[in-house]
């Protein structure tokens, strides 16, 4: 295949992903919500056979989070149906709010782990270059320049690796931990599905995950 059939085929996948759209229910506030049906909550248990502890499974919970991740730019709601019985409803809840309580206190956990990390690199890398600075100053024979590439190298990974930490780690993280909290805060009403549907194309949802 040469480069040019690449090309084609490329801009061919990137036509068909933009036509693409996904059918969303909304609210009367015009914001896309999370509704449930009676069987969806159901089958979102998963029961511990030693000591009948209930959790969400783990389908659903990777449910969850491709929601989270595609729509939860806002305040979310969530419409549990109105057949289910309020026990279930509860205990849905409860589960649902652990389960992005988790999420929260594990990404604040990432997020000290990342400055602390992203501290030590600037530290090393300003060291390095110190060293750098230094050596080529005093140690100025010929026989000593492979160690002054060798310390701009590491000087150069070091401040690098502190960068992407700060400004691409560091910004996915707290992007993530902002929807985690959309998700946590979430508003639970009871009451019928809306027929009202709203169709979110491949590129707009492209566009709100950056």
């Amino acid at each position: 295949m040469s480069f040019k059939d690449y090309i084609k085929i490329k801009k061919m996948q990137k036509e068909e992903l933009e036509k693409m759209a996904q059918r969303v229910p909304y609210d009367e506030n015009d914001n896309i919500y999370l509704q449930l049906k009676q069987s969806e909550i159901k089958k979102s248990f998963s029961i511990d056979g030693e000591d009948d502890s209930a959790s969400l499974s783990n389908d659903f919970k990777e449910y969850l989070i491709t929601f989270r991740d595609s729509f939860a730019i806002e305040p979310v709601s969530v419409n549990l149906d109105v057949k289910t019985p309020e026990t279930d409803k509860k205990k849905f809840e409860y589960l649902y709010k652990s389960f992005f309580k988790y999420k929260i206190i594990g990404v604040a956990k990432d997020l000290k782990r990342n400055m602390l990390n992203f501290l030590i690199c600037i530290s090393l890398g300003i060291i390095t270059i110190i060293a750098d600075m230094l050596i080529q100053f005093y140690l100025k024979d010929k026989a000593w320049e492979v160690l002054y590439i060798i310390f701009e190298i590491l000087a150069w990974v070091f401040v690098w690796e502190a960068f992407d930490m700060l400004f691409f780690q560091r910004t996915k993280m707290k992007r993530e931990q902002l929807r985690n909290y959309h998700m946590y805060t979430a508003v639970f009403v009871s009451k019928p599905f809306t027929n009202k549907v709203k169709e979110v194309a491949y590129k707009e949802k492209n566009q709100l995950n950056k």
